[in-house]
């Protein structure tokens, strides 16, 4: 990279979420015009409209005394995800099950889950 013959190195396989993730670090926050607006137009941001926020007793970046470890599962399978995040600490979890509005072929979970409780 350091030779008179190279140019220039360009990142063309780098997710968009990756770059989002260095440019603003840990722990950023909305701009103030940009959130006035976000009353009238939704709740959708530019990404220059957010702003790195160093971490600081106003913006702790996590709250180590709550959270020890976290535990997150992810499979996916054709169309469809599942995504489970785990608080053993708290001794709670959220499971997400995605799926294409198109196939849509989703069970009711919570039926699912209530007929394993019940069994076991």
């Amino acid at each position: 990279m350091a030779t008179p013959t190279v140019e220039g190195i360009y990142e063309t396989q780098v997710p968009l979420d990756f770059r989002a993730l260095t440019m603003l670090g840990s722990v950023c926050g909305v701009d103030r015009q940009a959130a006035r607006k976000m009353k009238e137009i939704g709740d959708t941001y530019e990404l220059n409209q957010l702003n790195f926020k160093s971490i600081t007793p106003e913006f702790p970046y996590m709250d180590l005394s709550v959270v020890k470890h976290i535990f997150l599962y992810h499979h996916k399978s054709g169309n469809k995800s599942m995504i489970g995040i785990f608080f053993p600490m708290n001794n709670k979890a959220s499971v997400f099950a995605v799926d294409t509005v198109r196939t849509n072929q989703m069970p009711n979970l919570s039926n699912m889950y209530k007929t394993a409780r019940t069994d076991r």
